[in-house]
């Protein structure tokens, strides 16, 4: 996931998930919201990343296991 500025172009920041974004990147209060998969494709995690200085806040895990 990364982001861009709108003036330069250039790269503001970017983060390196284990797996694939699995969803649209929503902003909300300073913080950046999207969901991925792990690098395995066990497991969806919901992801929460603090933008003033690009730090992950929290992650929220769950199996995509059939039961």
């Amino acid at each position: 996931l990364y982001a861009i500025d709108h003036k330069t172009g250039r790269d503001r920041w970017r983060f390196q998930t284990e797996g694939q974004i699995a969803s649209s990147p929503a902003l909300h209060q300073g913080a950046v919201y999207f969901g991925s998969t792990d690098g395995s494709g066990q497991e969806y995690r919901n992801c929460r990343l603090q933008l003033e200085q690009f730090l992950p806040l929290w992650f929220l895990s769950r199996s995509l296991a059939l039961r």
